[in-house]
């Protein structure tokens, strides 16, 4: 009786190596715009050119890696700031309750 670990799985080999996946996983870290497109969103289409690019392979991955949209934020935005605009303002438009 052969062991779970010892089994074959059935499917297709991996065409990327161990190596090209992690370097593959690095370059969709640096985003799109860093791979030459025009947005930093991945799509399916900006996926395989990229893998056809890099490792010379037709490939679609499936590695976990969900649909995104960037947040818009500005980079000057400054979140202690926010928070301690929003405790003071709550605090000036509260009305204390009248009782008399």
């Amino acid at each position: 009786m052969r062991s779970v670990a010892g089994q074959l799985h059935p499917g297709r080999p991996p065409k990327l190596t161990a190596a090209q996946k992690k370097e593959f996983e690095h370059i969709l870290r640096q985003g799109a715009q860093a791979a030459g497109f025009s947005t930093d969103l991945w799509m399916l289409a900006r996926v395989v050119l990229v893998i056809e690019q890099a490792f010379e392979v037709r490939y679609q991955p499936r590695m976990g890696w969900s649909a995104q949209k960037p947040a818009r934020r500005a980079r000057e935005r400054d979140e202690a700031a926010i928070a301690a605009r929003r405790t003071e303002g709550w605090a000036k438009v509260k009305k204390p309750l009248d009782h008399g």
